[in-house]
C-alpha cells in the first residue's frame, strides 16, 4: 500500500510539472487557412466569401502569411516553362504578379485580443526596413481564427480575414 501511495504522489507530481500544451498557451500556435475576407471602407465593403489560397503558421514567437487578396486566380506569366512561364517575364507580368501576393513574416506578441507583428522579411521592402510593429485585434473561436486590421496608413480601410484551423 505504501508503495501505491508513493506511486501516486510521484505522478501527481510529475503532472503538476509538466508544461502547458502548446495549443492551450497560445491558440494560434499552428498552420491557419484564410477561408473568407473582407475589406470595408468609406467608399463600401467587399467581401471575398472564395478567396485565392492563403496561410497563416505560427510558432511560440515567430509567424508567416501569405495570401492573396482576391477571388480570381493570380495571372501566369506567358512561356513554355514548367512552373515558370518565362525565364524574362515581362514589366506587366512582374507588376501583375507582385499587386496580387501579400508575404511577410516575423515575430510576434499577444496581449489580451490583440496581435502584434514585427515582420522580418516581407514582399514590401519598405515594411520590411519599417520592421512593425503592426497590431491587430483578434479571436480564437475553437478551429476558427478572426482576424482584424486597420492599416496605419489608412486607418480608414479595415480587412477582416477568417481562417480555419488545418493544424
Amino acid at each position: 500500500m505504501r508503495r501505491f501511495v508513493l506511486a501516486a504522489f510521484t505522478l501527481t507530481v510529475l503532472a503538476a510539472c509538466q508544461p502547458e500544451t502548446t495549443q492551450d498557451a497560445n491558440p494560434l500556435v499552428g498552420a491557419w487557412r484564410v477561408t473568407d475576407m473582407r475589406t470595408t471602407s468609406p467608399d463600401g465593403s467587399v467581401t471575398m466569401s472564395n478567396p485565392q489560397p492563403g496561410l497563416y503558421i505560427f510558432t511560440e514567437t515567430h509567424y508567416s502569411m501569405m495570401y492573396v487578396p482576391s477571388e480570381e486566380p493570380r495571372p501566369l506569366d506567358a512561356g513554355d516553362i514548367p512552373m515558370l512561364g518565362s525565364l524574362n517575364p515581362t514589366d506587366e507580368e512582374k507588376v501583375a504578379s507582385w499587386e496580387t501576393f501579400i508575404a511577410n513574416s516575423g515575430t510576434y506578441e499577444l496581449s489580451g485580443d490583440t496581435l502584434t507583428t514585427r515582420p522580418m522579411v516581407a514582399k514590401s521592402a519598405n515594411l520590411m526596413a519599417a520592421g512593425g510593429p503592426l497590431t491587430m485585434s483578434y479571436e480564437v473561436m475553437g478551429d476558427m481564427l478572426h482576424v482584424t486590421f486597420a492599416p496605419p496608413w489608412t486607418p480608414d480601410i479595415e480587412t477582416f480575414t477568417m481562417l480555419v484551423r488545418i493544424r
